[in-house]
């Protein structure tokens, strides 16, 4: 009985997982996707834009996180109260995040000079 229960749950499971994918794909207009249907989510009509997309996409993110480290560390400056281990910490990590940060704007700067030499 248990046995039948877990079989029965998976299979519930994967057809309410399965039914919006196949609602969305039937559209207005029937199968064929004349109307209705599922679009491109992506901008992108080639692998490179694609990649050149996930790319700008990853850079903007690490200079946000870039940039929360650095708030980070000047509250954990703050609330060191003096003491030394802290204060390294703190160093430390706008260091690091300065690092970082300088190493996503080379590399923004790289990527577009290869694609100039490459010509795309």
């Amino acid at each position: 009985m248990k046995n039948m229960f877990k079989k029965i749950s998976l299979i519930s499971m994967l057809i309410l997982l399965c039914l919006p994918v196949v609602v969305a794909g039937k559209g207005a207009g029937g199968w064929s996707g004349t109307s209705g249907g599922i679009s491109n989510p992506l901008d992108s009509d080639s692998f490179s834009e694609l990649i050149s997309g996930i790319i700008d996409w990853l850079i903007i993110i690490g200079q946000l996180i870039a940039v929360i480290m650095i708030i980070w560390s000047g509250f954990l400056y703050m609330f060191s109260a003096g003491r030394d281990e802290e204060i390294t910490k703190a160093k430390k990590t706008l260091t690091y995040a300065l690092v970082g940060l300088l190493i996503l704007l080379i590399g923004d700067g790289f990527i577009g000079i290869v694609k100039d030499l490459l010509g795309t």
